[in-house]
């Protein structure tokens, strides 16, 4: 009776093993998914634009570059910000050599109509092209005429050039 009872427990023990597994059963088959997703991100960079020599009588014009890329499928946009002398306001932006200040605006046509901005004070941003490519964007650049008193020297602003997509 004692071996019966031990043997017993042993076989209990076997099938208790065998109840979290799946048993192979030939032509049987599962089926399951891979997936991957792919983040939008883009690249920007803007080198430095040197005017030339401002006139009262003519102001000055002169145009740059903002060099950006983005993954496909994005809708990119490129805001520039007032500078470091517009004090938050795209519409007022600011060369200055210190003391003095020369107005300027930057456009994101050749037209020098649209004033290029961030999204505040009517001024907007750019849309561009969310290709996956390497591509460029112009600006234009303004410093308008009939400003005088000014000293000689050279007048700088910081901007900021941010894409969003």
């Amino acid at each position: 009776m004692k071996l019966s009872a031990l043997i017993g427990i042993a076989v209990i023990g076997m099938g208790l093993g065998l109840a979290g597994q799946a048993l192979a059963v030939p032509g049987s088959e599962s089926q399951f998914q891979i997936t991957a997703s792919v983040a939008g991100s883009c690249t920007i960079s803007a080198g430095d634009v040197v005017l030339g020599d401002y006139d009262s009588g003519a102001g000055v014009t002169g145009t740059g570059t903002i060099s950006y890329q983005c993954t496909p499928n994005t809708s990119p946009s490129i805001g520039l910000d007032s500078g470091q002398y517009g004090a938050g306001d795209v519409t007022r932006r600011n060369l200055f050599d210190g003391a003095h200040s020369l107005a300027y605006q930057i456009y994101s046509d050749a037209g020098y109509s649209s004033v290029w901005g961030n999204g505040t004070n009517g001024a907007s941003p750019l849309s561009v092209s969310g290709d996956g490519n390497a591509d460029n964007a112009s600006m234009y650049i303004e410093v308008f005429s009939g400003q005088t008193q000014l000293n000689v020297g050279t007048y700088t602003d910081s901007v900021t050039a941010e894409i969003d997509w």
